[in-house]
């Protein structure tokens, strides 16, 4: 398995636009420093992806694997 695939199921973010709208992309090199500095046993994301409620449209959000019930939810705005 490749570093970008390990670090996508660890929940690692290897690229991102900038202000300007440029696409970054994490090296391969400094991306297996990260990797070889967590912890093997990192927990699993309970959803895929953040998390934004809107008043409309509704929207749904997919549980992953590493939800087991029971499980608490709450919702909250850091204003």
């Amino acid at each position: 398995m490749d570093l970008f695939t390990i670090a996508k199921e660890r929940g690692i973010q290897t690229e991102f636009f900038d202000g300007q709208g440029h696409r970054h992309v994490t090296g391969a090199d400094a991306l297996k420093i990260i990797l070889d500095a967590l912890p093997a046993g990192t927990p699993h994301r309970l959803v895929g992806e953040a998390v934004v409620v809107r008043s409309r449209p509704p929207s749904r959000t997919q549980r992953g694997q590493a939800a087991t019930f029971p499980r608490r939810w709450e919702i909250g705005a850091d204003l």
